[in-house]
């Protein structure tokens, strides 16, 4: 006997409600899951094509596939203020342009749901079960209206011919759905004396067909096709990842995220003393630890204690740059955080963290956590998603120096009921008004772990620092005297006249230049090296206007293995070069300032700094990165460059400001001495150079 295949569900068989709000119902489980069973045609105007666009339409669309239903989507394309004007000018065709905007919304980071729920998408198209088109307004309005399509609705079909229409939330945007929130009105076919279901068919209808006054439609581009197919399984998902979630949490079987000390992970004393003085300073105040201590995990950590304590929890990490966040993204997965990484445009992360904020809202996760470039944090995008939390924040700060400055401080949420700030060098330079809106914000540092401790406890390796006095030639003592005398005429002035303090900084920076770019430097750092190719793992640090003499000398004269590492140096380059110096391909590198902050070179064993400015936080963070230690080092070697004049004699008379320069020219020599295994012999280098001045007090 044939045996008959059962006839498929229907959905007139459903008991719906005219209204559905994720406030007080499962949408989900309750409306798109029972209808996507029952239909063979779904379709559906989704608004925009972005993340949190395409994971609405996606909604419940695993119960879909395994049918042999059939989809029809129509989305509009996000398009930037840059896209509408090279479709508005003609600089390039329109098909090229959306299909450039579609590939950079694909190219975005996700959030595991959506990851999902692309899946879907792409099982479908793969299998030649959806047709994709776009929507935009007619040529000519594109310029004006930037791409804006809002309409959202959608219509079931099942194999008897019933259909449930239904409209969607009017407060859906390119950045995605407010806090995720969603309430959609729905209408049936069997019942409808008003014909609204027909009404709304018709109108996706006539959209598909591009009879829709005002907008045009077009195909799906070939290039973003592929681009969704990226996301493409040979298994989809059998169950929507959303229900899925808030079923585990429902049933209270596990947390589905997880923030915990690694496994393994042996805390040193130290860390558990900043995060107890934390705690007892109200969660709020700054770590000054010395680089290479662990601040990065010290901080994770206490995260963790208050993680303990807090049912539900937001964590931001702000970070100078953005090789930084990789970093702190790297070590946060060990702790079982998933963070989002937010820098540079707002397609690739926002969509992402507006998931992550609402889940957390709404319970189905316990724990969310972003990285952040301090740039992008104090920018509205990143405020306005993270000004929809509903539950505490803690915001922890790497570098915290730098949001002291006035384009970074809006970086300082005020919402963040727990403050961490972590630095090597917490106060700013010369800068009062930064240090109260760091110490206003934080409260005040809780826990100090010094380089001298660092170094005695074997967590910084031990160092040798060697002094070199590097007298300026004629022309440079005078242009050196020409400049102090005019700094020395405007100096009074400066604090109260912003004009004159403008004048005096540009005064002081080209004093130092003077300095830093002395021409002695050179032929002291030949005599240094009186064997060049025995030279390993060493840094150079230099002035802009000195690092092409200091490569012409080390590559050209003295045949080294070395390379530039700057600012032109793009990311991956530099990764590289790291890699070949860790490796000893590369005798060294020559460097400006892009080694000073959140770059470890561990193997490094000696530097030679040429230039150096007299602010604490540059030379303190350049000597963490040479004591870093390594299994290939027992000690690291410092040799130290600093031009001054001629020794004085009866031409020239010492007056009150240039004593006062030199003494802060000497802060770094006697910060360097004094942890230095050979404090003594370092210090006896500068004791003539003092005496001569007049500044033995320094």
């Amino acid at each position: 006997m044939t045996e008959l295949t059962p006839p498929r569900r229907v959905l007139s068989e459903l008991q719906l409600a005219v209204c559905y709000r994720s406030d007080s119902d499962n949408i989900i489980d309750e409306f798109y899951v029972p209808c996507l069973e029952r239909s063979v045609l779904y379709q559906r105007a989704v608004g925009y094509f972005t993340s949190s666009g395409l994971s609405a339409a996606a909604k419940g669309l695993a119960a879909f596939v395994s049918g042999p239903g059939k989809m029809m989507l129509v989305a509009s394309p996000h398009l930037d203020e840059a896209d509408c004007v090279a479709i508005a000018k003609g600089y390039e065709a329109r098909h090229d342009v959306v299909a450039r905007a579609l590939l950079r919304t694909l190219e975005g980071q996700f959030d595991q749901v959506v990851k999902d729920r692309l899946a879907c998408l792409a099982w479908l198209v793969a299998n030649e079960r959806l047709e994709i088109k776009l929507a935009l307004p007619s040529p000519g309005e594109t310029g004006q209206r930037r791409g804006l399509y809002h309409e959202k609705i959608g219509v079931f079909t099942d194999t008897a011919g019933n259909k449930i229409a239904f409209s969607g939330s009017p407060n859906e945007t390119a950045g995605g759905l407010v806090e995720n929130f969603e309430s959609i009105d729905v209408f049936w076919s069997w019942d409808d004396p008003q014909g609204r279901t027909n009404v709304k068919e018709q109108s996706f209808l006539r959209l598909w067909r591009d009879e829709t006054p005002k907008l045009e439609i077009l195909p799906f581009p070939e290039a973003a096709r592929q681009g969704l197919l990226q996301f493409y399984k040979s298994s989809p998902p059998e169950i929507d990842p959303e229900s899925a979630h808030a079923q585990i949490v429902r049933s209270g079987s596990r947390v589905p995220f997880v923030y915990e000390i690694p496994g393994g992970l042996q805390l040193r004393d130290y860390q558990l003393q900043a995060t107890r003085a934390w705690f007892e300073n109200g969660r709020r105040g700054i770590y000054e630890m010395a680089t290479g201590t662990g601040k990065t995990v010290t901080a994770l950590c206490s995260g963790v204690e208050l993680f303990r304590r807090e049912p539900s929890l937001a964590l931001a990490i702000l970070v100078p740059f953005q090789h930084l966040v990789d970093q702190w993204d790297g070590i946060a997965r060990t702790f079982g955080l998933l963070p989002v990484k937010c820098y540079e445009s707002t397609v690739s992360w926002r969509d992402a963290l507006a998931d992550h904020v609402t889940d957390l809202n709404i319970g189905v996760r316990k724990i969310v956590s972003a990285i952040v470039t301090h740039k992008t944090a104090s920018q509205p995008p990143f405020s306005s998603v993270v000004s929809k939390l509903k539950k505490p924040l803690l915001i922890i700060c790497d570098e915290v120096h730098h949001l002291g400055a006035p384009e970074y401080s809006k970086a300082l949420l005020p919402q963040a009921q727990f403050r961490l700030g972590l630095s090597a060098t917490p106060m700013r330079w010369l800068d009062p008004v930064g240090n109260q809106i760091l110490e206003k914000y934080f409260d005040k540092t809780v826990f100090t772990f010094s380089l001298q401790e660092a170094i005695a406890r074997g967590f910084l390796c031990h160092y040798d620092y060697f002094p070199h006095l590097v007298p300026l030639e004629e022309k440079e003592f005078e242009r050196y005297e020409e400049i102090s005398q005019q700094v020395a005429r405007i100096w009074s002035r400066a604090s109260d006249d912003d004009q004159a303090r403008s004048r005096l900084d540009f005064l002081l920076r080209e004093r130092a230049d003077v300095l830093n770019c002395a021409r002695g430097k050179l032929g002291i750092l030949r005599e240094l090296l009186p064997e060049p190719q025995s030279v390993q793992f060493s840094l150079f640090y230099c002035a802009p206007g000195q690092i092409d003499d200091v490569v012409r000398l080390l590559a050209n004269d003295l045949h080294m293995r070395v390379r530039r590492f700057t600012a032109e140096e793009n990311v991956e380059e530099r990764g590289i070069l790291l890699g070949e110096f860790e490796a000893g391909k590369q005798q060294g590198l020559v460097a400006m300032k892009c080694l000073d902050e959140g770059v470890d070179v561990p193997a490094t064993r000696t530097a030679f700094i040429l230039a150096s400015s007299s602010n604490p936080r540059e030379f303190v963070q350049r000597r963490g990165r040479i004591l870093r230690t390594h299994p290939t080092k027992k000690r690291a070697v410092i040799h130290d460059f600093i031009a001054i004049p001629p020794s004085r004699d009866s031409r020239v008379e010492i007056n009150e400001i240039e004593q006062k320069i030199l003494r802060r020219e000497l802060t770094r020599f006697k910060e360097f001495a004094a942890a230095a295994d050979n404090e003594y012999g370092a210090t006896a280098a500068i004791l003539e150079f003092a005496r001569a001045f007049g500044v033995l007090d320094f």
